[in-house]
């Protein structure tokens, strides 16, 4: 699942928000950027829990560990596409498609070789 659309054409890259140039690009990158953080609150919760174990009723104990193993395996799903090029620098989340990270880590590996032979016959436009 992808917020938005990814179109690979043979020159350009659309998504919902704007068009690039593969050409342009330098390179595509793909990041977790919630697993730290999530995966900070399951140890603070699992902390809770042991910490106050004698306290907290079964019920309450399994609704915690529930919530976050939910929160860890979310934190580990959600993924966000980059498109980095010199010309994006101004762009701060612009440049930013959010989604399922083992989709958008397939679209990564469809656009890369692409960017990598557009460099290359950029490169080999120019000794010619």
């Amino acid at each position: 699942m992808i917020l938005g659309y990814v179109r690979i054409g043979t020159d350009t890259v659309k998504t919902h928000r704007t068009s690039y140039s593969i050409s342009s690009l330098d390179h595509v990158d793909t990041d977790r950027p919630f697993r730290f953080a999530f995966g900070f609150f399951g140890v603070a919760a699992i902390g809770f829990v042991v910490a106050f174990s004698d306290l907290l009723y079964p019920v309450e104990i399994i609704t915690i560990a529930s919530v976050t193993a939910i929160f860890v395996f979310v934190g580990f799903q959600i993924g966000q596409l980059k498109f980095i090029s010199r010309e994006l620098i101004s762009a701060k989340q612009g440049n930013v498609v959010w989604g399922d990270y083992k989709t958008l880590d397939r679209l990564r590996d469809e656009i890369t070789p692409r960017i990598a032979a557009s460099k290359k016959g950029a490169s080999h436009a120019r000794t010619q």
